[in-house]
């Protein structure tokens, strides 16, 4: 778990991101914004400084990729 950095504001942001075979975040995007660019930065910066559980390598890009909502309150 890497939690987001407190921004001090109040919203919610969706995340997509893909896990990499070796544990790595990457095609990382806000897909649904909070409406705020430092709670989209603060969710991009937390997703990046995650590193995962390396997946089993016969997962497909599409069981590897996950859709994750921060909220912040």
């Amino acid at each position: 778990k890497n939690p987001p950095k407190r921004v001090g504001v109040i919203g919610q942001a969706l995340v997509s991101f893909r896990i990499s075979l070796d544990g790595a975040p990457g095609a990382i995007k806000v897909t649904s914004s909070s409406g705020n660019s430092r709670i989209d930065e603060a969710v991009l910066s937390a997703v990046r400084g995650t590193t995962f559980v390396p997946p089993p390598a016969a997962l497909s890009e599409d069981e590897r990729t996950f859709n994750v909502p921060y909220r912040f309150k």
